[in-house]
This record gives structure tokens, sequence and C-alpha cells, in this order.
């Protein structure tokens, strides 16, 4: 201090605005602070009830990160897995066992080989039928090779009428639908057809054969025949002289084999020297 100066004297005004400028300079170094503090605020009521709030997300660096605190998660409720149920699969319900007639029956009018699989058929029988059975063979041939044919027929239809020109009348309609001409083709060339393997076609009855009256003409009721259906499946039909009635449906359209393996007679058993049945008719227990 010079000569010429006055000596200043600190006044209470001096005190007082340092004291607020000092004031202001911590007041804003507190706010700088404060904006750059990453530390988590208090949660109002209404957040802390809500629960957690993400942490920082995974780009921030590492020294930001290790001076977070974890914010714990909420464990989601455990769900039961669904359960998963099978229906098991429709099957048809066995058919009923066959009564100790019904297999005499059938051992009497049907060959052995096609005696498998055999049910009672109660519905859709032809007209005058009296009781109707049907069986699906295999495809085997006998032990001793004598049957060439092995088992052409996929399904058998054997049916019962009171007399042999009942019988007949079925198989002649049924053979007049198909578009056969009666008497004549040769089934065992494959081509349809129908004869007699009894006398008595067109001529008056004498007595001697079962005839019967179809549309106006007499015709044999010992008959055999055979088609392809609308499918184009080999089919045989025969009267076995009896009041027996069978259709045969074939695996293919080979009417040739079909037949042939219709007509065969079981092993041990040949046609006689008077007109006998297709082989088809002759069961094991038929005399």
């Amino acid at each position: 201090m010079t000569a010429y100066e006055r000596p200043r004297r600190w006044t209470a005004w001096h005190v007082l605005a340092i004291v607020l400028v000092l004031g202001g300079l911590v007041g804003a170094l507190l706010f700088i602070y404060g904006l750059t503090d990453d530390r988590p605020s208090a949660a109002l009521p209404s957040q802390a009830a809500a629960g957690p709030t993400m942490t920082a997300s995974a780009g921030a660096p590492a020294s930001a990160s290790a001076t977070q605190r974890p914010v714990p998660t909420q464990r989601p409720a455990a769900t039961r897995a669904p359960v998963i149920t099978r229906t098991p699969a429709r099957t048809s319900a066995p058919a009923p066992a066959l009564s100790g007639r019904e297999r005499e029956f059938l051992r009497h009018a049907l060959r052995e080989d096609a005696l498998d699989r055999c049910a009672r058929r109660r519905t859709d029988l032809p007209t005058g039928a009296t009781e109707g059975f049907e069986c699906r063979p295999g495809t085997y041939r006998y032990a001793d090779g004598w049957m060439a044919a092995d088992g052409r027929a996929q399904r058998v239809g054997i049916y019962a009428f009171d007399s042999p020109p009942a019988a007949a009348t079925v198989y002649l309609d049924r053979l007049t639908r198909a578009s056969v001409a009666l008497g004549e083709g040769d089934c065992q060339r494959g081509e349809s057809g129908d004869s007699a393997w009894e006398p008595g076609d067109r001529v008056e009855p004498d007595g001697s054969s079962a005839v019967v009256d179809f549309r106006g003409a007499w015709f044999s009721a010992s008959r055999s025949g055979c088609f392809l259906d609308e499918d184009g499946t080999a089919n045989v039909r025969v009267t076995c002289g009896d009041g027996i009635y069978i259709g045969l449906l074939g695996r293919d359209a080979n009417l040739a084999a079909l037949y042939e393996w219709t007509i065969q007679y079981p092993p041990g058993r040949l046609p006689g020297d008077v007109p006998s049945p297709p082989g088809i008719c002759v069961g094991p227990d038929k005399p």
C-alpha cells in the first residue's frame, strides 16, 4: 500500500457478499454433481408396489455397470404343462361267434379252403334267402400243392334258400342285371358268361332235374356264371343244386383265374360220372 492510499475496512456488507458468492458456488457444484450421479433414485411408492425395474443396457461401459447396484428380478410364476390325451383308434367289434349249427351248415356247403374268417350276415340278403354268411379266404394253397390257384376270391358269400328254383331265380336275375346272355359266354376263357352244369335249359320240365321258369323260359336250377362288376372286378356266381347260392368277389379282373378256383374240387374229391356241382360247393362234411 502506497502512502497516498487509504486503508480498506471490511464491513458487514463485504462479508455478506462473500458468503453469498461462496454459497452460490457450492449450490452450483451440488447441482452439477446431482446431474452426473448415476446412483438409482428412491422409487416412488407407486413404483415400489409395481415391482423392480430393469437395469442399465448391456452396451454400457464396464466401469459404469460396476458401480450400479444389482436390481432383483421377479421370477415368473410356474405354469403347468398341458396334458395331452390320446383317443384310442376306433376298431370294429369282432363278429359274434358262429353257433354249432351254423358251423355245421358251412362245413357242409362250402369248400374247406374258403372257410376262413366267416361271419353271419344279417342285412342286405338276397330276396328269399333264409340265412347268409360271408367268408374272407386267405391266400394260401393246399399243403400238398394240388390246388394251383392261391385263394383268388377275396370274399365269398353263401346263402340258403327254401328250394333250388328259389336260389336259381336270384342267380338268373343277378347275371341278367350284369348284362350276361344266359347260356352263352365262356368263363374258363375269361369271357363273361353263363352255363348249366345239369340239363334243363329251354325244355319242358320232365321232373328229372330242378328247373325254374324265368321270364317265360325254362332254365336248369343248377348253374355257374361270371362277369365283371362296375369296378372291373371279377365275379363268379354258382348254384349248388340244393338251395345254396354262392357269390365270389375276386381280387382283380381275371375272370378265368377266379372261375378256375371256383370249380376245382378239394384234394381226394373228384366229380363223378353224373353232373356235379362246382368244387366250391363241396364242403369237408358233405357226403
